[in-house]
């Protein structure tokens, strides 16, 4: 007969946190209709003559959809900063 695992036995990783106790985190998934505005939102930001690092502050994903935006337009309308920065080593968006 098998003897019940006690507290000490049930924590993770012995370091004092119980498994059943630890904190669930929440994953919030993306649509792609938020990475199509992301992107639209910084197109807009570079027509307004926002910089690229006015990006605001959002999910990771967001933020790289708007930055992709932002150098699109600046791809698209041959400025200065994409002039000066379209050797960079980036992979250019399409």
């Amino acid at each position: 007969m098998s003897k019940k695992p006690t507290t000490q036995e049930m924590t993770a990783n012995n370091i004092g946190i119980s498994i059943l106790q630890a904190p669930v985190q929440e994953v919030k998934l993306l649509l792609a209709s938020e990475l199509e505005e992301a992107y639209g939102d910084g197109k807009l930001a570079a027509q307004e003559g926002k910089e690229l690092n006015d990006c605001p502050v959002m999910n990771g994903s967001l933020c790289i959809e708007w930055v992709k935006g932002w150098k699109a337009w600046q791809q698209e309308h041959d400025t200065d900063w994409w002039q000066q920065n379209k050797g960079d080593g980036e992979e250019r968006p399409q």
